[in-house]
């Protein structure tokens, strides 16, 4: 299985880690054991979420 941890700050790294979790899904199929995900998220960046 291979492990991740994405942070997410603010709204500049929105989009960006945004791309990077659906490319993460889109690729668990292929890894050995899938995908594990950490995602960190700062106040700031959960209201530009919502």
């Amino acid at each position: 299985m291979k492990r991740f941890v994405v942070g997410i700050s603010g709204a500049s790294g929105m989009p960006l880690a945004v791309t990077l979790l659906r490319g993460l899904r889109n690729a668990a199929p292929a890894l050995p054991g899938g995908v594990q995900v950490h995602l960190v998220v700062s106040d700031a960046a959960r209201q530009v979420l919502a």
